[in-house]
Order: structure tokens, then sequence, then C-alpha cells
């Protein structure tokens, strides 16, 4: 399950007015898949019409910014990042976003590079990531509807060593075998053919960069990068990032 299932679950039950015995117990949890959706159908539940597109964009805005501080993507990373939130955090944020006065994904885009940093248990070594957002939304067609953004990350890993990942919230790589390619364009470069492989556990949100040191030598020497990439159902898309300013060693 991924987090797109999720999305539909709180899209049903917005529509039908469903409803749960946690429905007094107006926070997410976290701490497993079936407890989270568990609690954000109680949430749901109890959201009025008039009150429904401040849910959707205060749950995409919250969930865009924590999962883009993630070293890894998946169903239960994403699960773990909402733990907590309430509805009156979701109901908050989404009006802040209607109103202007709050930021939603598309931001993030516009203050560049964000970087983040914890220690690896095994190691005792710090794990470093900086990750960025596409510079515009985009849409997939059903089961994967909703304004979503790209996500282009780079992560020093103490055991896994350095990765380069690309991102999308919800739909499909269209990679039938675990490698695949993906068109990359540096500035105004040549276009080239970046080969691209599926994390261990096939979650097809996220494709990693099969050579990450070149492509990262010319990531930090870039103001911008184009990624064209084939998704199932929904042919190719083209992810733009502002990529100048990249600081990651």
């Amino acid at each position: 399950m991924r987090f797109l299932k999720v999305a539909a679950v709180v899209g049903f039950f917005l529509v039908t007015g469903g409803t749960s015995l946690f429905a007094d117990d107006l926070r997410i949890d976290g701490s497993s898949e079936v407890a989270f959706e568990r609690s954000l159908q109680a949430i749901a539940a109890t959201i009025s019409a008039e009150d429904k597109e401040a849910f959707d964009r205060g749950f995409a805005a919250i969930f865009a910014d924590r999962y883009l501080k993630l070293d890894s993507g998946g169903a239960k990373a994403g699960v773990a990042a909402m733990n907590g939130v309430t509805k009156e955090e979701l109901l908050a944020a989404g009006r802040g976003v209607i109103a202007g006065t709050v930021s939603s994904a598309d931001s993030l885009a516009e203050i560049g590079w964000q970087y983040s940093s914890h220690t690896d248990d095994m190691t005792g070594q710090p794990s470093r990531s900086a990750y960025i957002s596409s510079s515009k939304p985009f849409e997939f067609s059903a089961p994967y509807t909703g304004e979503q953004y790209a996500i282009l990350s780079v992560r020093h890993h103490p055991r896994e060593g350095l990765d380069v990942m690309l991102r999308i919230e919800k739909g499909q790589f269209a990679c039938a075998v675990a490698e695949c390619a993906v068109s990359v364009r540096f500035d105004e470069g040549p276009i080239q053919t970046v080969e691209v492989t599926a994390p261990t556990d096939m979650d097809n949100t996220i494709r990693f960069v099969r050579k990450p040191e070149p492509f990262l030598h010319a990531l930090k020497e870039s103001k911008s990068v184009r990624i064209e990439a084939t998704f199932y159902n929904e042919g190719n898309r083209v992810f733009e990032f502002r990529t100048a300013g990249l600081k990651h060693e």
C-alpha cells in the first residue's frame, strides 16, 4: 500500500460521509498503516462540505513538507511522518493555503535546496540529505489525481553510500523491470540518457540514479536540470528543478 491508497480512502469518506469508531480521536496515528488509515478516516468523516477543500489542501501541504524531509520513500515512511497531526492543524494549513498566507508545496521549490541530517543507529555516523521539489506541479489521471510535485534528493549514508533519487508522491514509473532510463538535461547542455533503478522493495514512486557520482558532480555545477521520465498510463513527463546552490560533499 502506498500513500495514494490512503488518499483514495480519504476521498471516499469525504464523499460518502463515512463514520468510524475512532471519530473522537481527531489526530493522525502514524504508528502503523492500519492505524493511519483508521485515524484519517475518522477525521475525514467529521469534515463538512465547506471544509473539504481546506482539508484536502492542508493534508497535501503538510504531507509534502514532511515527505520532502525523509531519507526514503514508501508508505511506512510517509505514515510515520504524519504521526500526531491534528484535524485543526490540517484545516488551519489548508485555510492558509487558500488565503495565500501559508505556503503549500510549491513554495518549497522557491526556497531551493533543503537539508536534513540524522544519526545512523548502527554506525553512530550522520546520514545527510539534500532535497528540492520541482518548480511546477503536475497531475496524473485517476486513481492518482491531485496536484503533486516531483522531488529530487541527494543522500549520503554511512553504510549505503551516495544516492541520488527521483520521487513522486503518487503514480507509477513505467519501468517493467528493476532498471530503466530517464532523459536528463543540465542547464542548456545536451540531453543525456541516465540509467535508474528501483529500490529493493520495488516502490514504483521512486527511482535511484545508477551512477550517482557523475550525476551529483553535474548537479552541483548546474543552475537547473530537466528530467523526463515515463509513467504508467501517463506517458512522458518533464520535471524541472532549480538546482543552483547545492551544498553536499
